[in-house]
């Protein structure tokens, strides 16, 4: 069957391009004011991880982020505050459309990103028997890259949270060069690509007996 070709790349990680620094005095909503901010909603490069700054402790504050997946979907995760610092959004967000806080903010909070972000899960067919996969990455310019892969529905997720649960593929594990994952025999449901640092491009090629491209 023909490969499945999976790429992503991130722009530069900003920390204020949703949300510039600013100090709640009560629970509400942050203000989107940051450069990626268009008609009032965060519309990101790609899908990737929401970073929250805080210049001081907000321990015991929560942060709430509202926003959509890569696809569209309506997606939203609590977060809660840490010390003087940063802390990543477990989710991936292509656009954020709220951030609201608990209470009154401590110090200045920002929003931004890092320079990590996931592509959706792709689902794979369990159907064919024996289940036959392959998977490599390719990569381009300075990128660092891993691929997960769930046992789980990522369209039925039964796990707290509503996301599968994700385990690293050791092969394909924070890779800086072009690597061969070798071959799964074990049914897996989805499989996802990662970047975890740089502006370079990386594309997972997924070779399934019984599942060609889109």
């Amino acid at each position: 069957m023909q490969p499945i070709y999976i790429t992503k790349s991130l722009a530069a990680a900003s920390a204020n391009n949703i949300a510039q620094a600013q100090t709640p005095g009560g629970a509400g909503n942050l203000i989107l004011n940051g450069s990626a901010v268009v008609n009032g909603v965060a519309v990101l490069d790609t899908a990737r991880q929401v970073l929250l700054t805080f210049a001081a402790s907000e321990a015991g504050h929560n942060f709430t982020i509202f926003g959509t997946s890569q696809s569209g979907v309506a997606i939203s995760e609590v977060i809660a505050g840490t010390g003087a610092g940063t802390v990543a959004s477990v989710l991936n967000y292509k656009t954020v459309t709220r951030i609201a806080i608990s209470a009154g903010a401590t110090g200045n909070v920002s929003a931004g990103t890092n320079g990590v972000g996931a592509s959706d899960w792709r689902p794979l067919n369990l159907g064919p028997t024996p289940f036959q996969l392959g998977v490599a990455l390719i990569i381009t310019g300075t990128v660092n890259a891993s691929v997960n892969y769930t046992y789980e529905d990522p369209n039925v997720p039964i796990v707290p949270g509503g996301q599968p649960t994700a385990f690293s593929l050791t092969a394909l594990a924070a890779k800086a060069a072009s690597t061969d994952g070798g071959a799964f025999n074990i049914p897996i449901a989805a499989i996802q690509l990662v970047i975890n640092s740089g502006t370079g491009t990386a594309t997972l090629v997924v070779d399934q007996a019984g599942i060609g491209s889109p």
